[in-house]
């Protein structure tokens, strides 16, 4: 991708995602069918006590204590949904987070902390092209997350309409932050059909209930990586298919993985549905692992602001694509994708 003069990456935009790399370390890996899964821990390990009062709820948490209204703008704009937050804290919601409800189903496009006490417009997809009607109300989290090879194709996307800015915005809206959305429609489709799901609305909720036992029995299995016995606590993980990365999600605690992974591991597992099992060694899964970091840690970082708090860092290469979201000097959640040339690496 080529990108504009007025786009020249600095070695200030990279640091924070670089510095977040850095302290990443992957353990060992859980193996199920063709997913394995290699948790991330910090290193050296986070104090425990330095984040036991939270600063931010997820959208989980704001949903169950009532402090968060999510509605169509207007009379609605498919890219865009409003978020008000009645809470004293920001609330995070993360990238693939599917949205169920309003005029139609969408999935976030990007990580946002929404302002405590305000409203604020968020970018995001649609997942459900054949219904716009308001015949569910207000919107809510839809309890599941996009499979990392619909987020890789959603996030390369909003980068490059990040990139075709003539200038960055000090305050962005969200059409900055735009998706193919023609490939996420593809996605849904190929989803649907790898689930066996017929939808009349063309929606990947459906898809994804359909396959609703078998994804929940491998989450069960899952879980256990956020559990730690003998050590701290993971703060994410990377997702390999039949031996390749297909995505890596990193919070700046381990509280916060711990309450997403829920959702995670069900999109991981969903791309898992693709393929037939493959024998992969653990420690190749966890070079597989430093090789997306390492990718990352050498990738042109680009920093925009965010439409809500904080920055959002994208990482763009040939190798590997994704985005970090920064507030206060901590990337809250660091998404990472194999580029289309990350077989050559």
């Amino acid at each position: 991708m080529t990108i504009p003069a007025d786009h020249s990456p600095t070695g200030r935009d990279a640091v924070a995602v670089r510095d977040r790399i850095a302290t990443l370390a992957p353990g060992e890996p859980i193996r199920l069918g063709s997913l394995d899964v290699v948790p991330l821990h910090e290193a050296p390990a986070t104090d425990p006590t330095s984040f036991e009062v939270p600063d931010y709820l997820t959208l989980d948490e704001a949903t169950d204590r009532g402090v968060v209204e999510i509605t169509e703008t207007g009379d609605g704009s498919v890219p865009t949904l409003r978020v008000e937050n009645k809470a004293e804290l920001p609330i995070l919601m993360v990238e693939g987070e599917i949205l169920t409800g309003g005029k139609q189903n969408r999935i976030l496009n990007t990580s946002i902390l929404a302002a405590a006490g305000k409203t604020t417009d968020v970018p995001v997809s649609c997942v459900e092209r054949g219904r716009w009607s308001s015949r569910f109300g207000s919107m809510g989290s839809g309890g599941s997350h996009g499979s990392p090879s619909m987020r890789k194709d959603k996030s390369a996307s909003v980068t490059v309409s990040l990139c075709a800015l003539p200038a960055k915005p000090p305050t962005p809206t969200t059409d900055c932050f735009a998706s193919d959305q023609g490939k996420v429609w593809s996605k849904v489709d190929e989803e649907l059909a790898l689930c066996d799901a017929t939808s009349p609305t063309a929606s990947l909720t459906e898809a994804h209930e359909n396959q609703a036992d078998r994804l929940s029995e491998a989450v069960a299995e899952l879980e256990r990586l956020t559990e730690s016995k003998d050590g701290p606590s993971p703060v994410g993980a990377v997702a390999l298919v039949d031996g390749h990365v297909v995505g890596l999600d990193a919070f700046d605690r381990p509280g916060t993985f711990r309450k997403l992974a829920g959702k995670l591991l069900r999109g991981y597992a969903v791309d898992a549905l693709r393929r037939d099992p493959k024998a992969l060694e653990p420690e190749k899964a966890r070079d597989e692992a430093h090789g997306i970091l390492d990718r990352a840690a050498h990738a042109t970082v680009e920093s925009f602001a965010s439409c809500g708090l904080g920055t959002d860092h994208r990482v763009k290469d040939d190798k590997v694509t994704g985005f970090g979201l920064e507030h206060d000097g901590r990337v809250l959640h660091l998404a990472l994708f194999p580029g289309d040339d990350a077989d050559a690496a």
